[in-house]
């Protein structure tokens, strides 16, 4: 069986999306948990969620787009606590315990740079309104990954 060599966020990137999940706009390190919360606008639920996650010292992916009824999952891939919510304090989830998950429904009025802080680490990520350019393809993978046993 082969072996996999280290591995850097690009080649991360690349499994996750083989993986089925959608790129999002996160960046930042550190991060903590929140719950929901702010706004009076309606939300309607499109169907599609997007994976953020926390690894301590930084959110993957670094960037998410989203739309207006999408969701946004926040997952805590750390053993801390973590605290996530608007940098301007107009929105939060409930706590992201370590090795567990939140989900933040996103509208319009949805403000785009949260911050994630932890008892050991804090970070800023993103969210942009917006799409990915369909006539790019985001699927590229390498077999630079794998060596021979």
């Amino acid at each position: 069986m082969p072996k996999l060599k280290s591995l850097t966020v690009p080649a991360i990137a690349v499994i996750l999306t083989s993986l089925g999940t959608t790129p999002l706009l996160a960046r930042g390190s550190g991060g903590g948990g929140g719950g929901g919360g702010g706004g009076s606008e309606e939300f309607t639920y499109s169907g599609t969620t997007h994976t953020v996650y926390w690894l301590g010292a930084a959110w993957f992916p670094i960037l998410t787009h989203v739309a207006s009824g999408d969701r946004i999952e926040f997952n805590n891939l750390t053993g801390y606590s973590l605290s996530v919510r608007a940098s301007n304090g107009s929105w939060s989830v409930s706590t992201v315990y370590g090795y567990s998950s939140q989900t933040l429904d996103v509208t319009s009025s949805r403000y785009t740079t949260f911050y994630g802080s932890s008892s050991n680490y804090s970070s800023y990520g993103y969210m942009s309104y917006g799409s990915l350019d369909d006539e790019v393809d985001y699927t590229y993978t390498s077999s630079d990954l794998l060596q021979p046993n």
